[in-house]
């Protein structure tokens, strides 16, 4: 759960509550979005750790995917299929790992 745990700390508050908002997810807790963004890996995390084995795995997935794309093969990936390669910004993707 490395990936996972990075991304909960380095993504924005509001980028998770969008994600765990959806209800394919299943977060069986109420999360309080309102703490600042360093407070939420904690409760997210024991709400991850309550999920149905099958929705744990599909975070866990997710978590691992998003991380995959913001390395270097990653990035240069991402880049070869933008449309607008000049919209995508370099210093975003070095921020989340």
């Amino acid at each position: 759960m490395t990936a996972l745990s990075a991304l909960l700390r380095k993504t924005p508050g509001e980028g998770l509550r969008e994600y765990f908002d959806r209800p394919e997810i299943g977060l069986p807790a109420e999360i309080d979005w309102t703490v600042r963004d360093a407070d939420l890996p904690g409760p997210l995390m024991s709400a991850i750790e309550e999920m149905s084995r099958t929705q744990r795995d599909r975070v866990v997935n997710d978590a691992e995917r998003v991380t995959a794309l913001t390395d270097a093969p990653g990035q240069a990936a991402l880049f070869s299929v933008a449309e607008d390669p000049g919209f995508l910004d370099p210093a975003v993707f070095t921020e989340c790992v």
